[in-house]
Order: C-alpha cells, then sequence, then structure tokens
C-alpha cells in the first residue's frame, strides 16, 4: 500500500505532499531525505479529502478534517458602495462652481 508523507503548518495548512511512489524509502528503510522531519504520514483517503475541501481542510489531533464552511457572503452584511471617482469629481465641481457662482452674485 503507497504511502502519503504531509508537512502541516501550526495552523494545520498543508506545506507539503510527499508520496512514497516519488520520495522513496533510503536504502535502510528510513524516509526519504528530502521529506521533513515533522512530515507525518497520513492515509491516502486523508489526501484525497484534504485536497477535495481545500481550502476548509486542516490537521487536526493527528488527523485531517474539514472544517466548518463560513456562512455564505449573502447572509454577512455588505460593505458600502465604493464612490465613484468620477461622480466624486464631478460632485466636488459643481460645488466649487455654485459657491463661485454665489460669488460673483453677493458683489
Amino acid at each position: 500500500m503507497p504511502k502519503m508523507y504531509a508537512a502541516f503548518d501550526q495552523y494545520g495548512r498543508a506545506r507539503g505532499f510527499y508520496p512514497d511512489d516519488v520520495y522513496e524509502d533510503q536504502e535502510d528503510g528510513s524516509r526519504h531525505a528530502k521529506i521533513p522531519e515533522d512530515a507525518v504520514e497520513i492515509s491516502l483517503d486523508e489526501w484525497q479529502m484534504y485536497l477535495s475541501n481545500q481550502p476548509y481542510s486542516a490537521f487536526r489531533n493527528g488527523a485531517v478534517v474539514v472544517l466548518e464552511v463560513p456562512v455564505p457572503g449573502v447572509l454577512i452584511e455588505p460593505l458600502p458602495p465604493t464612490p465613484n471617482p468620477i461622480e466624486t469629481a464631478l460632485n466636488e465641481i459643481l460645488s466649487r462652481l455654485a459657491d463661485l457662482e454665489k460669488k460673483v452674485k453677493d458683489r
């Protein structure tokens, strides 16, 4: 049965996967030298699950798990719309023109 090694960061996100058909064990039976020391052996099913559920997969408590999916964006209060820069500039020009007209009338 093929082996799969995986290295994870402190948050359980994968840093790399190392299948033993690419990174064959050394002659003495130890891991390939390019497999990081902190890499752990995971099952091929866990590897498939991790890849199938990105970015909601993580390595927690010795196993690959699928995290709770966040609430869809439609249920979150949307951000206010970004002002249109052309409309903002036009409004500024119109405001300045109105001020100038007022000054001219007041003379």
